[in-house]
């Protein structure tokens, strides 16, 4: 077949929604796009190298793209201010940051800077803390206190009130209350009842949603909270009403039902007497594309949802439209971040074979000869796909090498019959469609794509080289923990008429999206000579990493672009053994560290 580069583009989901700074050269190069200037990831990959320290000798590195996190709040603003205009929306729009997603001072600083009217929000006191520090000269924004407030929290919260901050305090549970009620004083008091959203979602985070959520006041309590707030005269101090539906909501559906539960219980608490109540905070549940499935308007989408279903439900109830808060935090940071890969080495499961091999074995095998359905291929796979006990290392050698002819035709022809998710699931089908070849990257799955081992987050994964020409086939990415988990090899079909396949048969569009493992790449032999990125890892993986084998954190290069020019610095080195040590309780003097000092260049 002939390929294109509009192919490669629709193959790798690059260039569009939250991979839109990505895009691809007509020599095959992965490009960054920032305030249109581009630049060759393989060149930025280079440059770093050259910076990093004579003593790492690995070019793995996390890219930070502060500007990134600028960009998508630019468009958050943008867009919600544009849709409230057209709908003649007299509230107003204030979003706030949750920094649980990335507490480093750098994402938090630019999310601060981005605009003055980002808020923040913390789930701890520790948390609280911080913001406090951050906020010191911008006490005239939104501090919203969410998370668990033992006394300690509440006490903290007075000493932040009498200094002048804003704080919207979250009440999660009737104690808290209580808390609040003795130890806070009136004057100053902001309070939200946080509520269990009665809508059920679906998703990794769809524990959040329901009656069952973690969070939140049932019906029962926020009646309770309700008399509560009454009998001791706080009725002027309940300003909004906040829930969550859990992260990365991409169901429109569920999202507007949603949206519809927190309007209908705005009305019957502004119904009950309390006036002052003008706020909703709607919580997260914006997603990022991960995968490529979401529309190029999904922001909009979102966004025109809320405020229509707002709209609607308060049309002709003389009830104020409230204002409207959202605490986007994937949104905000995931793309700001880029795990930049180093190939180690590359391993083929079977023995190589060629053509001619493959006319020997068809002239051989004649039950080859009369497949017509999945079930002929999966009788044959089940006859020939283990090798036989008791022989010698030549025998099994022989055997692994006729497997591996075997598994490539009956897997060709696998993928161009029609088969169902039902099949896939079938242990069979998936040792036939497994990938054959997979690559050992210079990195730790578990330190930096931590979601993936967790909860089986999605994350793309590019060769940054190549992507021009038909890829040859899926590969498998292995990290270097002596851990069986440590793998990250997934790739989800493009929703697409187009039908697109590898060049060993593996489809890449489907009407039907599908997943395997593995991840396309254009050209095997080359795979130790490029570098392989995981976009998307700028919410929550810095801060939930794992040091699983005592393997620290890579090091940071921070990028910007001024005037036209990419500027790259080495932000931080590599993590040192000495402090990942002194983590776990041993101290490592330099003389002692068999190949990496601080601060020691030989």
């Amino acid at each position: 077949m002939t390929w294109t580069l509009e192919d490669s583009y629709l193959a790798y989901g690059l260039g569009k929604n939250d991979l839109q700074y990505l895009t691809i050269s007509d020599n095959g190069d992965l490009l960054l796009n920032l305030y249109d200037n581009t630049k060759p990831l393989k060149d930025i990959i280079e440059q770093v190298a050259t910076q990093l320290p004579k003593n790492v000798k690995s070019p793995s590195f996390t890219l930070r793209i502060p500007q990134l996190i600028n960009i998508q709040i630019d468009r958050i603003l943008s867009t919600f201010d544009t849709l409230m205009e057209e709908e003649n929306y007299s509230g107003k729009f204030q979003p706030l940051y949750p920094i649980k997603v990335n507490q480093n001072k750098r994402e938090v600083t630019t999310v601060m800077n981005a605009s003055p009217r980002y808020g923040l929000e913390a789930g701890t006191k520790s948390e609280l803390f911080l913001i406090l520090k951050i906020f010191k000269e911008h006490k005239d924004r939104i501090v919203m206190c969410n998370g668990v407030k033992d006394r300690e929290y509440i006490l903290m919260v007075r000493k932040a009130l009498k200094d002048g901050y804003r704080i919207y305090l979250s009440i999660e549970s009737l104690t808290e209350l209580k808390h609040v009620i003795k130890h806070l004083p009136r004057e100053k008091l902001h309070l939200f009842l946080r509520l269990k959203p009665y809508v059920a979602m679906h998703g990794y985070w769809g524990k959040s949603s329901g009656r069952n959520s973690k969070f939140g006041l049932s019906v029962d309590n926020l009646l309770q909270a309700v008399e509560l707030i009454k009998e001791h005269k706080l009725s002027d101090h309940l300003i909004g009403i906040h829930a969550h539906p859990g992260s990365q909501v991409s169901n429109m559906y569920e999202l507007s039902k949603y949206f519809k539960f927190m309007i209908n219980t705005y009305m019957h608490l502004r119904s009950l007497g309390f006036h002052n109540l003008r706020q909703i905070d709607f919580g997260g549940g914006l997603p990022i594309d991960y995968d490529g499935s979401l529309p190029p308007n999904n922001l909009e989408i979102y966004s025109r949802a809320m405020i229509k279903t707002v709209k609607r439900l308060l049309d002709n109830q003389n009830i104020p439209e409230p204002n409207i808060l959202i605490e986007a935090g994937r949104a905000v940071t995931a793309a700001s971040s880029i795990l930049v890969i180093q190939p180690l080495d590359h391993q083929s499961i079977f023995p190589p074979f060629d053509d001619s091999d493959v006319e020997e074995l068809l002239d051989q095998f004649t039950d080859m000869q009369y497949i017509q359905s999945i079930d002929d291929i999966l009788t044959v796979w089940e006859k020939w796909k283990t090798v036989p006990e008791d022989i010698n290392v030549d025998e099994i050698h022989q055997f692994e090498k006729r497997i591996g002819i075997i598994k490539s035709i009956l897997r060709s022809k696998f993928m161009h019959l029609p088969f169902t998710h039902d099949h896939l699931k079938q242990p069979l089908v998936q040792s036939l469609i497994s990938p054959d070849q997979l690559v050992l990257g210079n990195f730790s799955v578990f330190n930096g794509v931590c979601d993936w081992v967790m909860i089986g987050q999605y994350f793309p994964i590019f060769p940054v080289e190549d992507l021009h020409v038909q890829p040859e086939t899926l590969i498998r990415l292995v990290d270097i923990t002596c851990d069986s988990d440590g793998e990250i090899s997934v790739f989800r079909t493009k929703d697409s008429e187009i039908e697109l396949f590898t060049k060993d048969g593996y489809p890449l569009t489907s009407k039907d999206p599908l997943q395997w493992d593995g991840f396309p790449i254009g050209k095997l032999d080359s795979i130790l000579d490029t570098y392989l990125i995981i976009p998307l890892v700028g919410a929550y993986q810095d801060i939930i990493e794992f040091d699983h084998n005592l393997i620290g954190d890579l090091p940071d290069v921070e990028l910007r672009v001024k005037s036209g020019k990419f500027n790259i610095k080495v932000s931080q080195s590599v993590q040192t053994v000495q402090d990942l040590l002194k983590e776990v309780g041993y101290e490592l003097v330099n003389s002692d560290n068999p190949y990496i000092s601080k601060g020691d260049d030989e």
